[in-house]
C-alpha cells in the first residue's frame, strides 16, 4: 500500500468555458453548466523529484464509504510484444467526505513517460451505489478529468459499471 494522503477543500471546480487559456480566450466556446460529482485532478510536477500526484475528488454531496484505486496500462517491447500492467489495489480509503480529495496514484515524469497508464477505481457509496470506474490509457498517465457528472453521465473516455463487491480479490 502506498502513502495515503487526504486534502479537504483544495480543488475548486471551474467549467472550461470560464477558464482562460494562455492567449486570453476561453478554453471552450460551448457553455457547460453540469457539475462533476466525481473527478480526478493531477497536481503539477514536484521539480525536486519529478513526480505528479493524482487525486480523486468527491463533490457528490455525500460521504463515500470506500474508495479503492489501482492502475492499468501497458508498454511495448521493440514494437513487437505488449506487456500488460495491472495493479488491483494500490490505495484504499474509507469514509471519504464531501469536498475531500484522496491521493490515488503518483506518476514520475521521466520513468512513466513511455508507459500507457490508466486508473481503475472501486467506489462504495450509499448515494451512488457500488461503482467500478475505468479511465482511458494515456502515455505518461492520465490528467485531470471528470468521472461522473451530476446528470448521471460518465465523463469523456470514462467507463462506469456496477461493481460486484469482492474486496478479497483486490
Amino acid at each position: 500500500m502506498s502513502d495515503l494522503k487526504r486534502i479537504k477543500n483544495e480543488f475548486e471546480w471551474v467549467p472550461l468555458h470560464e477558464k482562460v487559456g494562455r492567449f486570453g480566450f476561453p478554453l471552450s466556446n460551448k457553455p457547460d453548466y453540469r457539475k462533476p460529482l466525481l473527478r480526478i485532478e493531477r497536481t503539477g510536477s514536484d521539480k525536486d523529484n519529478y513526480t505528479d500526484d493524482l487525486f480523486f475528488v468527491n463533490t457528490s454531496g455525500a460521504d463515500i464509504e470506500l474508495v479503492i484505486s489501482g492502475h492499468t496500462g501497458f508498454y511495448t517491447v521493440d514494437d513487437d510484444e505488449q506487456v500488460n500492467l495491472i495493479d488491483k489495489c494500490n490505495y484504499k480509503y474509507e469514509n471519504v467526505e464531501d469536498d475531500e480529495a484522496v491521493k490515488i496514484e503518483e506518476y514520475h515524469d521521466i520513468y512513466d513517460s513511455d508507459f500507457m497508464l490508466g486508473i481503475v477505481l472501486y467506489i462504495k457509496s450509499k448515494k451512488l451505489g457500488n461503482l467500478e470506474i475505468q479511465s482511458r490509457w494515456k502515455k505518461g498517465g492520465i490528467g485531470s478529468t471528470v468521472l461522473l457528472w451530476d446528470n448521471g453521465e460518465a465523463g469523456k473516455e470514462v467507463g462506469i459499471s456496477e461493481w460486484d463487491i469482492d474486496e478479497q480479490n483486490l
